[in-house]
């Protein structure tokens, strides 16, 4: 599948599972999603999704799978509305993914210990916004179907050399390459 998650499926309130998953949806997760009363099973990973996780899904009292990982989400996890603080999700017993996305740093204390949520860990690059800015750099120039973009998206542009990007004191982006887009000239941050 290809296109956007439209914003009708919150009307299906008596669904309870929704598998979206392993496909090239884009654009953001509408916030109708979270009127799905009976959602149990909801699943958006392996997309091109991007934006922040709807504040409505807050509502979602039912849920017991959330799946984004491998999507191009962004925002601050410990200010979203699915988790009741820095230390737990608000959904006891709720397997939640949501590995490899673009969440900005710091990352809550429940990241990466394990139990029914994981994250990826912040490394390199001092400011979080500017691997954000990379990122959606690379999404807007057509960075999938560069000529090469190794290592793009993967971890940290600075610690994890991705390719056509030049980092001082590796962790200060300062140049990336007209070669990594093949024809396109970025040209110097």
């Amino acid at each position: 599948l290809e296109g956007f998650i439209p914003a009708f499926l919150g009307h299906l309130v008596d669904l309870t599972a929704l598998h979206l998953q392993v496909n090239e949806l884009s654009g953001t997760i509408p916030a109708t999603i979270g009127g799905m009363k009976s959602l149990q099973f909801l699943y958006l990973n392996d997309n091109q999704l991007n934006g922040s996780i709807p504040a409505s899904f807050g509502k979602l009292a039912n849920l017991k799978t959330l799946y984004l990982q491998g999507n191009l989400l962004t925002g601050n996890l410990s200010d979203n509305v699915i988790f009741d603080d820095t230390t737990h999700s608000k959904y006891s017993g709720c397997e939640i993914n949501v590995t490899n996305n673009r969440f900005l740093c710091p990352l809550p204390q429940w990241c990466g210990e394990g139990g029914d949520l994981s994250c990826v860990p912040c490394v390199g690059v001092g400011d979080p916004a500017v691997v954000d800015s990379v990122g959606m750099l690379y999404d807007e120039l057509g960075g999938p179907k560069w000529d090469r973009s190794d290592g793009w998206l993967e971890g940290d542009p600075c610690l994890d050399h991705w390719y056509g990007v030049s980092c001082r004191n590796e962790k200060d982006i300062e140049e990336i390459s007209k070669w990594a887009a093949g024809d396109i000239s970025v040209g110097s941050v």
